[in-house]
């Protein structure tokens, strides 16, 4: 898959202390893919994150967006920008590739006729990252509440997917992680644009579901790995925040009143029942919840 054409889309927002190393990576992990461009688009950093691409990088085409309007928006902002012919690869600032990834997702993409492409995500301390999910759904969120995610899945009734076994073959799942995915020309074709009412988490969700939703499938990619480091959701209540409210989002926009209803109340129980444990993100979490409820009790008021 040589002559595939990638286009890889990084989205930077005060990446200065993690930039560097990913696109250090670079030059390995599109090993065998001749034909790649870069773009970065910055979402208006504050820290020279622009100026440190610059100089880390002279392959890097740099778009800046002038604002932060979260990472859906940047992503559209950069294939409008650069309208790519071939495959696309978005990126976190903070992932690392290990040698022939991209070559690797091309090749399982083409084979299967996959529209996204996931690798395997690696922590930064070497161990399994659990990036693939089941679609969220009332009954799966009840048994995150009641066993906790790790043990719900286990049994698999809960959304994370935490069995190692099915780490190691590649697949069709339901979403992935956004850390790292491969989307083919077909699917941005088909999909369009991503949902940029978004702001942060819960887009690729729903650009992985509406890919399914055009015929397309999502395909787990277990031979191709990318170092993720992560790790600010467990420490950021405003991260907290736009989880919660993105997921909340998403779920009200496919299912009806009542399911909305007992999904929010077993999320709300889920973050209450650690914000009790002294959790500052749960709390954040819950209190989010608790606006939207008040909101939308005072807008079928009006």
């Amino acid at each position: 898959m040589e002559e595939s054409s990638v286009t890889v889309v990084v989205v930077t927002y005060n990446s200065s202390s993690v930039i560097a190393g990913c696109l250090d990576s670079l030059a390995e992990g599109m090993t065998g893919i001749a034909d790649w461009q870069l773009v970065v688009v910055d979402n208006c950093s504050q820290d020279g994150t622009p100026d440190l691409v610059r100089a880390v990088s002279n392959k890097a085409l740099i778009l800046q967006t002038g604002t932060n309007g979260g990472y859906a928006k940047a992503i559209n902002y950069a294939i409008s920008a650069v309208r790519p012919k071939g495959y696309v690869l978005v990126l976190n600032p903070d992932t690392r590739m290990t040698p022939g990834c991209a070559r690797t997702l091309v090749a399982a993409s083409h084979s299967v006729k996959a529209g996204i492409a996931a690798p395997r995500l690696i922590n930064e301390n070497g161990t399994l990252a659990w990036s693939l999910r089941r679609d969220p759904s009332m009954l799966r969120q009840i048994s995150e509440t009641l066993l906790g995610g790790k043990l719900a899945s286990k049994y698999n009734i809960g959304e994370l997917i935490t069995d190692e076994d099915r780490y190691r073959r590649a697949g069709p799942v339901d979403w992935a992680t956004g850390a790292a995915l491969l989307i083919s020309a077909q699917c941005r074709q088909l999909v369009g644009e991503w949902d940029e009412s978004f702001f942060l988490y819960s887009e690729e969700t729903d650009y992985c579901q509406r890919a399914r939703r055009a015929g397309l499938c999502v395909w787990y990619v277990a031979d191709a790995s990318v170092t993720h480091i992560g790790g600010d959701l467990a420490s950021s209540p405003l991260l907290r925040r736009y989880l919660i409210r993105n997921k909340l989002r998403l779920f009200q926009r496919d299912h009806g009143m009542f399911s909305t209803f007992v999904y929010g109340a077993a999320l709300a129980t889920y973050e209450g029942l650690r914000a009790a444990r002294g959790s500052r993100t749960h709390r954040a979490g819950l209190k989010e919840i608790l606006r939207l409820r008040s909101r939308n009790r005072s807008s079928r008021r009006l």
